[in-house]
């Protein structure tokens, strides 16, 4: 059994999360990522004030003794269901994936700008 210090509540989607993750192994910390979409997946129990989650075979323990921190993120996905870069008129805001695009264009073209 294993003994979760830090546990962490996000998605498959967030690759922040993968990198508080790839820091927290580097440094030989205890912590359990559960994965909000997978959730169907984990085998959860709670009882005796301590939470048991069985994944990939194998058991971790969340008990209040030995956690000493959650990370919980929810990223909000902007999705517009057009990935189409828009054109900007005079006194128009582009939408933000036009804006995203024209930015990364421009720091290809003239890098001293995106400066």
């Amino acid at each position: 059994m294993n003994k979760v210090s830090y546990l962490i509540l996000s998605s498959t989607l967030d690759f922040s999360t993968d990198y508080v993750c790839a820091e927290m192994k580097a440094r030989g910390l205890s912590y359990l990522r559960l994965n909000r979409d997978q959730f169907a997946e984990y085998i959860v129990e709670y009882r005796d004030n301590t939470l048991y989650v069985i994944m990939d075979e194998e058991i971790y323990l969340v008990a209040p003794e030995s956690l000493e921190s959650v990370f919980f993120r929810s990223p909000v996905f902007i999705r517009t269901g057009s990935w189409s870069m828009t054109v900007a008129t005079p006194g128009s805001r582009p939408a933000l994936t036009g804006q995203t695009i024209r930015f990364r264009l421009r720091a290809m073209t003239e890098p001293a700008a995106s400066m």
